[in-house]
């Protein structure tokens, strides 16, 4: 933030004097013992590393909360997602999902709150699932994912948009052992190898690529934008997993 004039800096001044809103003070991590340890805002509206204008922070709940409830007023759901910071998006579409239901084939849904058409479910279901660097932290357990994606039935941006007749290859890759059994897997080996060692430097431990198949009741969905060829799975339903440990030059999406 640049303040430019004497006016910008007044109203900055102003903001260090003003008290935190209260739920935003109930979000602000704890005081750190050191002098090193950022402090975030963790809330649905204001997700971000805390510096102590508190009035802008304030401001930009008050906006934003605003907006949303306009949003509400249209059942805008794609634009109240939005408005949502991105560590809460995800579940909020699948409580969306869960508490309005998917109209029967050949109902328009989307009346006033009520079932949601396929697609509209769909696309936000989709959107959260993306936008979310890790699925398993966004508000969500893997069981309501799952049944989420169930309810919306079997998705894909592919142009053969027909599901799996048959087992997919599949193959996973994340930097320790313990992620082997997520619901995002690849197509695609490279992409899993980069993903095992995106995060690595000199000295760390090598990543983990896992390879397996998945029977076609187990594809949930087929996404390929972002050139991640990606499988969104059942994880119960994986078989024949191999697993090898990579020892490899470190690379620079997502390991939900």
């Amino acid at each position: 933030m640049v303040m430019g004039d004497a006016a910008d800096l007044a109203t900055y001044r102003k903001w260090m004097e003003d008290e935190l809103h209260p739920e935003l003070a109930a979000a602000l991590d704890p005081e750190p013992e050191d002098d090193i340890t950022p402090r975030f805002i963790r809330h649905r509206f204001v997700h971000t590393l805390y510096s102590p204008i508190n009035g802008y922070w304030n401001l930009l709940l008050e906006q934003k909360r605003e907006a949303f409830g306009r949003a509400a007023a249209r059942d805008d759901l794609r634009l109240m997602l939005m408005l949502l910071e991105r560590p809460y998006r995800l579940g909020q579409a699948v409580e969306w999902l869960r508490l309005r239901g998917i109209a029967a084939d050949g109902e328009r849904g989307g009346g006033n709150r009520g079932a949601l058409a396929r697609g509209r479910a769909a696309e936000l279901l989709i959107a959260g699932w993306i936008d979310c660097e890790f699925p398993s932290r966004c508000g969500a357990g893997r069981g309501d994912l799952i049944r989420a994606f169930r309810a919306i039935g079997y998705w894909t941006d592919a142009f053969d948009d027909k599901p799996p007749s048959m087992p997919i290859e599949v193959f996973r890759g994340a930097g320790v052992r313990e992620a082997r059994d997520g619901m995002s897997w690849t197509m695609d080996f490279s992409r899993a190898e980069w993903f095992a060692n995106r995060w690595r430097t000199d000295g760390d431990p090598p990543g983990w690529v896992w390879r397996a198949s998945v029977e076609p009741g187990g594809v949930l969905a087929i996404l390929t934008a972002g050139n991640e060829s990606e499988v969104v799975l059942d994880p119960a339903r994986l078989t024949g997993i191999e697993e090898r440990s990579l020892a490899g030059p470190s690379a620079g999406g997502r390991a939900g």
